[in-house]
């Protein structure tokens, strides 16, 4: 997260230059354009988390040892198709059979899973003090 924050700040500040140094309004506008295109598609990336939150969570943004994900992978001619994934019948389903087939593997190994799941968990005081830093900067 450090280092895209780092990087978008930098084209912040590239986008800025051209823009100081631009002399008509036609190089004024393309400038506008990508700073808007930049804040659009690739700023939120990096202003809703903190560093610090960032390195514990990780890119799922899940809390290590609390939750689990489950995902589909699509093709190319889907995405192309649809632009944004949809879910059917037949997906809830799968879903639902790998849930259940989940359960019965952690049922199975309870204890064992109930110690991964202490060792992994934030207690509440490391969650606070990651709220503390996402909303402050200070630990």
């Amino acid at each position: 997260m450090k280092e895209a924050t780092q990087a978008i700040g930098q084209k912040i500040i590239d986008l800025g230059n051209r823009f100081a140094k631009a002399d008509n309004c036609g190089e004024k506008n393309a400038i506008a354009g990508e700073l808007a295109t930049l804040v659009k598609h690739d700023l939120g990336g990096v202003v809703f988390m903190s560093n610090g939150v960032n390195d514990i969570v990780d890119h799922g943004g899940l809390l290590p040892g609390t939750a689990a994900v489950i995902s589909s992978a699509v093709s190319k001619e889907y995405i192309s198709h649809h632009q944004i994934p949809m879910l059917t019948d037949d997906d809830l389903e799968m879903y639902a059979q790998t849930i259940v087939v989940a359960i019965n593997m952690l049922q199975s190994r309870f204890s064992e899973a109930e110690c991964l799941l202490r060792e992994r968990a934030i207690d509440n005081l490391q969650l606070a003090a990651m709220t503390r830093s996402s909303l402050t900067g200070s630990a």
